[in-house]
């Protein structure tokens, strides 16, 4: 789990940050977190980190706010539980704009951050899940439901998703590793989403994109195991 804390109070920032390690340790989550001085910063980072769970948003800050932040944010990503932070309660309307997960009074209490990062993971899994690869040299999130085939070609894959590919520095075994029970892999460098498929034959599979793969008998029958399995 990725969170970001933006923050102009350097020891507010570490309070947060320790705070949220509490949590993850107590709660057995590899977490990473980053810190950022204001919402310039953070915005000139975004790109790069585009990836991240949860914000811990501080909303004074000079300049760029954290409500002027979080519309930015929104413009790009809806997916990011956000978590305002202020002294003064009459910000507290701000957050519906921004469909913000909720909004703590400083100085804040770990027990209620705790609660509140609990409710933000809640929701996380129960959204659609993605995986976060590499893609000419910037970090791209793909959703699972989006893939159709990932095929590996020497020393990269290639993943083909809805109306995009995606060329990846990485192993078949290493993609496979990310992903979840609706992948099955039908040959060394072959692995299909079975919710793609369109039509199954004993000696290939047709997916929804029309791309065809061959099956061996013993593949074939592994296959159809694991359709029964995971329907």
């Amino acid at each position: 789990m990725n969170i970001a804390i933006v923050d102009d109070e350097e020891n507010i920032r570490n309070l947060y940050k320790k705070y949220c390690e509490e949590w993850a340790d107590i709660n057995k989550i590899d977490l990473k977190t980053e810190l950022f001085t204001s919402g310039e910063n953070f915005i000139f980072n975004y790109d790069e980190n585009d990836y991240i769970d949860i914000l811990l948003l501080d909303v004074e800050m000079k300049k760029i706010n954290g409500v002027e932040l979080s519309k930015r944010i929104r413009e790009k990503n809806s997916d990011i539980q956000i978590i305002f932070i202020s002294g003064y309660p009459e910000y507290i309307g701000y957050g519906y704009d921004v469909n913000a997960l909720n909004f703590l009074i400083k100085p804040i209490k770990k027990e209620k951050l705790f609660e509140l990062l609990d409710k933000a993971t809640n929701q996380m899994n129960n959204k659609e899940k993605f995986i976060i690869v590499k893609n000419d040299g910037i970090n791209t999130k793909i959703s699972l439901k989006d893939i159709f085939s990932c095929i590996s070609d020497k020393n990269y894959v290639d993943i083909f998703a809805q109306n995009k590919s995606y060329r990846i520095r990485m192993t078949l075994t290493q993609l496979l590793d990310m992903l979840d029970d609706r992948f099955f892999r039908v040959s060394r460098s072959e692995i299909i989403n079975i919710e793609k498929i369109a039509e199954t034959k004993k000696d290939y599979v047709l997916l929804e994109d029309d791309s065809k793969f061959l099956l061996s008998n013993a593949k074939f029958n592994e296959l159809n195991r694991k359709i029964i399995e995971f329907y």
